[in-house]
Parts: C-alpha cells; sequence; structure tokens
C-alpha cells in the first residue's frame, strides 16, 4: 500500500500531459491566472507557423493531423521532405518559411 501513490503518480503523468498541454492554451487570455510557462510565446508562435505550413502543405497538414502536439508533429516533419521543393529543401523546419520571404 505505501508504493500505491508513488506508483500512482508515475503512470499517470503521460495521460495528463495530453489534456495539461491543451489546458495551457488558456494562458493566451490576460486574465488567465498562473504561471505561465517560460517558452509560452515561442511555443505560440511554432503552433501558428505550423499550422500555416500545414494549411498550404497536404503532406504536413497530415503529419500534423496524426501528431496533435507541435513538437511531436515538428520531429516527424523533421527528414519527411514534406514542403522542401517550395519551403527551402531541408532546411530546418523553423528556417523553411523565410525561403518564401
Amino acid at each position: 500500500m505505501a508504493r500505491l501513490a508513488p506508483d500512482f503518480l508515475a503512470e499517470i503523468q503521460p495521460l495528463i500531459e495530453e489534456p495539461w498541454s491543451v489546458a495551457m492554451l488558456d494562458f493566451v487570455f490576460p486574465q488567465t491566472r498562473g504561471k505561465r510557462p517560460p517558452d509560452f510565446a515561442t511555443t505560440l508562435k511554432f503552433g501558428a507557423a505550423l499550422n500555416r505550413l500545414a494549411a498550404e502543405d497536404a503532406a504536413v497538414h497530415r503529419l500534423t493531423a496524426e501528431s496533435p502536439e507541435p513538437a511531436e508533429a515538428a520531429q516527424r516533419l523533421q527528414g519527411s521532405g514534406a514542403g522542401s521543393a517550395r519551403d527551402g529543401g531541408d532546411a530546418p523546419i523553423a528556417d523553411r518559411g523565410r525561403a518564401r520571404e
């Protein structure tokens, strides 16, 4: 019985990670109380850029639909070649949109 709490907490973490990441989006509203993650602004910018790219590229859209977490989608995009002809070839994901600017 003494191990129940530590075992539960260790097992529950992966289950609450996704809902918590969605709940963190509430921090876009200034009236939301609580401590924002230190990289929150960067996370929002990355998510917006990834959504714009997914709207233009069917392969990117498919990968993001299969991986709702932006970080997971980015990992899957690296090396996938998605967007390569239009967005800068093998440039890192963060730099691909700059090829059109």
